[in-house]
């Protein structure tokens, strides 16, 4: 009786911390809408460019689960592989710094989401282990700093495009939720959406890590702090024409009406305008606003 009263005190507490850690790092009404977004679109752009027909509304709610569950990966992973003993005074804005959750309980968290991700894909087929066990054990070698030794702490370039690479990957196995049941193949206008993924990422990367600049916080695993406030907008913007570029790719793939074109150079035109008054007068803008822009141009994406 002592020890299944220790284990769930000691249960009460994981559970505190961890619905602490998701109320403040990984609030779901904020992951939602992209979510959704994103893995209805990749669901839906890989039956269309194949000629299929669209799935079942169950393919989409085990993607749209699964994305949301590597996406709360992805956000241990970067707390986890920038956090280590030393470090902490660099770093007072981190979780494991502040006491949120240390990074066996943050690891734990990681390996709970596990059980379900593999029942969801046993659910649609097993044959669908195969990518999730490459995303899971590209995600586990992220939580030790990207290999053995801490060289990168101080290099955001190696850092920063490794963690990026899994957004691509994570919707590569999202996608793979459609053409795996129906013994498809990938098709391979899907490197566009994947492309899309990538360069999302990154936008969000220095949407979210203006204020790093403003505050002056020593995390150098961000482009903004790095390239300064006003190279980082307008590379912010440089890749939001990336992806509109992308996009108009495969809108036309799709075939799709010229008519979204509009939209995209809207949403260019706006967020140009934006990092140019930005760039002319950066004390005069709130930073915050580019990670409102960010989420906004990558749901509008997908």
């Amino acid at each position: 009786m002592v020890f299944l009263s220790s284990f769930f005190q000691y249960f009460k507490i994981l559970m505190s911390h961890w619905l602490r850690y998701q109320k403040e790092q990984y609030p779901l009404w904020k992951a939602l809408p992209l979510a959704g977004a994103m893995s209805y679109s990749a669901v839906r752009f890989s039956a269309l460019v194949a000629n299929r027909t669209p799935p079942s509304i169950w393919v989409f709610l085990v993607g749209f689960i699964l994305l949301l569950l590597l996406r709360l990966q992805r956000c241990i992973v970067e707390d986890v592989s920038s956090y280590y003993p030393g470090h902490q005074q660099l770093r007072p804005h981190r979780p494991p710094s502040r006491g949120l959750a240390t990074p066996n309980e943050l690891r734990a968290l990681f390996a709970a989401c596990l059980p379900l991700q593999i029942l969801l894909c046993f659910f649609l087929d097993e044959a669908l282990l195969k990518p999730l066990f490459f995303v899971t054990v590209y995600l586990m070698i992220l939580t030790f700093g990207v290999g053995p030794l801490r060289w990168n702490a101080t290099k955001p370039w190696p850092f920063l495009i490794l963690h990026r690479s899994a957004a691509p990957l994570t919707l590569f196995l999202v996608a793979a939720c459609e053409w795996i049941p129906r013994q498809g193949t990938p098709p391979w206008s899907i490197i566009l959406l994947l492309l899309i993924s990538f360069a999302i990422s990154f936008v969000h990367d220095i949407g979210h890590h203006f204020d790093l600049s403003r505050h002056h916080y020593p995390d150098v695993r961000s482009f903004a702090p790095v390239w300064g406030s006003r190279r980082s907008v307008l590379i912010w913007w440089m890749l939001i024409n990336a992806t509109a570029i992308l996009s108009a790719l495969a809108r036309w793939r799709l075939g799709s009406s010229e008519q979204g074109l509009f939209i995209l150079l809207s949403g260019v035109m706006i967020t140009g305008a934006f990092a140019y008054q930005y760039a002319a007068k950066p004390e005069q803008i709130v930073d915050r606003r580019f990670e409102i822009l960010s989420v906004l141009w990558s749901v509008s994406m997908f």
